[in-house]
């Protein structure tokens, strides 16, 4: 969900509507829903909401749909949408399918150019310079199908799956001074959208997908676009690892690890490019504040729990982070991997309620440029 610039969101009123039920049970449904009402100076006054309705059926795990939807609008023309379906069992046919559907007006859209050295100047940041208005819209879709499960009870799987990514840009210059006008990543065109699909494998052994306390997952994804179906012809190969571990210290305390890499190739319009900042990557940046050909990205949190009440599918708790990486130039992503890699820290606060499939996350991050705030659904991984 989109953050504004402030990195300040305050919310004014922070409750949770059962609609039905409070715990997870074999076929029940659940739906929380979470309004939330704030002021940025950046934005002006906001109002939201998070909602989710989970359907759960016995021999699907941890649930047979999930669907997800996130609402954000200001008074001052931020808007943003995003709904999520999850049916772990596609029509019995032993497809899970992931949907994610997205649009956002966004006024404050950011470019500071490519490469791992841009500049950032605080007074150019406050007059705007570095943003400009654009309408974005994406639908992400994974098809998985099991190719391999083990049978010694250690729960561990390998899909194939299937994956489609369909991302539009249409920014709004206007007449505003901004780096984006002066330097015109688009080369003069007014909108544009692109289309790669590909094949890539998800490997796991967590011990939950939405909590996880042990185990691990690797996915890896190639994707192409010959340029035919959309306006650009690129590829994109993607690896994604992460491990879980957990120790008692006074309380469990896991230990989530992750490492990433995105290399993209072809005619790569500005909107393709892998980035570093914002909620999923370096928290505390500015959001997409580094764009290159490539991405290395790694995190370290630590997680747990201070309170739980399984009668009530509540828990909260928190986790501390170290978030790090770079982008690369297609040229020198071996000569320069390991140098001047971006770094950010930070702290949050998690809670569940109704069931613990059901988690609110708030970031806070801390870098050497900002420190910005981040509301969203589940753990960044």
């Amino acid at each position: 969900m989109y953050v504004p610039r402030s990195g300040i969101l305050l919310l004014l009123l922070f409750f949770l509507i059962p609609v039905v039920g409070r715990s997870q049970q074999a076929d029940s449904t659940v739906t929380g829903f979470l309004p939330a009402l704030g002021y940025s100076s950046d934005v002006g006054f906001v109002a939201g909401g998070l909602g989710s309705r989970y359907f759960y059926q016995d021999g699907y795990d941890p649930y047979r749909v999930s669907v997800q939807v996130a609402a954000l609008l200001s008074t001052r023309g931020l808007f943003s949408l995003l709904v999520q379906t999850d049916q772990t069992d596609t029509f019995g046919l032993g497809f899970r399918t992931v949907s994610r559907v997205s649009a956002a007006l966004v006024r404050e859209s950011t470019w500071f150019g490519k490469g791992n050295q841009t500049t950032f100047d605080h007074n150019l940041w406050e007059n705007g310079y570095y943003f400009f208005e654009s309408f974005v819209t994406e639908h992400e879709l994974r098809l998985r199908r099991r190719l391999w499960d083990s049978s010694n009870g250690q729960d561990a799987y390998l899909d194939l799956q299937y994956l489609s990514l369909i991302r539009s840009s249409h920014p709004r210059a206007g007449g505003s001074v901004n780096l984006f006008n002066e330097q015109q990543p688009l080369s003069g065109e007014k909108n544009s959208w692109t289309w790669i699909t590909g094949l890539g494998l998800h490997w796991e052994n967590r011990d939950n997908e939405i909590a996880p306390t042990s185990g691990s997952t690797a996915v890896l994804d190639i994707m192409a676009g010959p340029g035919v179906a959309s306006d650009h012809a690129m590829w994109q190969a993607g690896l994604l690892l992460t491990r879980y571990t957990t120790r008692k210290i006074l309380l469990p305390v896991t230990l989530a690890l992750r490492l990433g890499y995105i290399h993209t190739g072809g005619d790569v319009p500005f909107y393709m490019y892998p980035e570093l900042g914002g909620e999923e990557t370096v928290r505390g940046y500015a959001q997409d504040r580094f764009r290159g050909d490539a991405v290395f990205h790694y995190t370290t949190e630590l997680r747990t729990w201070l309170v739980q009440i399984p009668a009530h599918g509540f828990r909260l708790g928190g986790q501390l982070f170290m978030d790090g990486g770079r982008v690369y130039h297609n040229d020198a992503v071996f000569s320069e991997f390991l140098a001047d890699h971006r770094q950010s820290y930070g702290l949050g606060a998690a809670m569940s309620l109704f069931t613990y499939d059901f988690l609110v996350r708030a970031d806070l991050g801390f870098s050497d440029e900002l420190t910005r705030l981040y509301l969203g659904i589940g753990y960044t991984f």
